[in-house]
């Protein structure tokens, strides 16, 4: 992969990273203006699961780049707001009667406490998903001029791993919660 190939491919990843995090920040102030309880659907996406996503996004769209984009876009977003709802989550149990006790609002809270405290976690979780879907760009374009014999076994062990982490991921919060004397 040449450098200025390169270039093109990280920042086509920042584009879509900044598109999914303006729309997720965007549904989590509306969720929490109009909702007390925030939707199931927030909690989807874990590190490992968006890890597996993209490469089998890379994997099964390699041809239909829109289609691709699109997906990127949707993967991004849905594993922002997982973020801003472990963040939120994290601030409530130590802050928020704190706060509201004080005589702030709701929306007070959520931007003046949470988003302003939060910039280098939101920072983080920016970079980790540039990071993943630039290295599973990579990856991919690598492992096509390697070989084809080569590429399904290395794509179906590669896979395997990420669906075993997931896995390992969703059941170690159960069990910290279950065994836990603390809430999480």
């Amino acid at each position: 992969m040449q450098q200025c190939e390169f270039f093109t491919v990280v920042i086509s990843h920042i584009l879509i990273a900044v598109s999914a995090f303006v729309l997720s920040l965007i549904t989590v102030l509306i969720t929490y203006r109009y909702e007390k309880k925030r939707p199931i659907w927030f909690n989807l996406l874990n590190l490992p699961a968006v890890a597996l996503s993209i490469f089998l996004s890379y994997h099964f769209l390699e041809y239909n780049k829109i289609s691709l984009i699109i997906t990127l876009l949707l993967i991004g977003y849905l594993y922002f707001l997982r973020q801003f709802n472990l963040r939120i989550m994290s601030f409530d149990v130590s802050f928020r009667i704190i706060y509201l006790s004080m005589g702030f609002t709701r929306n007070e809270y959520l931007k003046n406490l949470l988003l302003s405290e939060s910039k280098l976690f939101f920072a983080g979780s920016f970079i980790t998903f540039i990071l993943i879907s630039t290295v599973a760009d990579i990856f991919h374009e690598l492992t096509l001029i390697i070989s084809n014999s080569c590429y399904s076994t290395m794509t179906v062990f590669f896979i395997s791993l990420l669906v075993v982490l997931c896995i390992i991921n969703w059941t170690k919060k159960d069990i910290v919660k279950n065994n836990s004397k603390f809430p999480a």
